[in-house]
């Protein structure tokens, strides 16, 4: 069984959304939140 088909499948779906909707306000970005928490750990 491959695991290509969902992955891409999941890749297609993520690049839909971004398309339709587009990156979200730094406030309410994870990747952000996790900048920040790590931020505040590495001090």
């Amino acid at each position: 069984m491959s695991v290509a088909g969902p992955l891409l499948a999941a890749l297609g779906v993520a690049v839909a959304i971004d398309l339709a909707v587009g990156e979200p306000p730094t406030r309410f970005h994870p990747v952000a939140w996790f900048g920040s928490i790590v931020g505040r750990v590495d001090r």
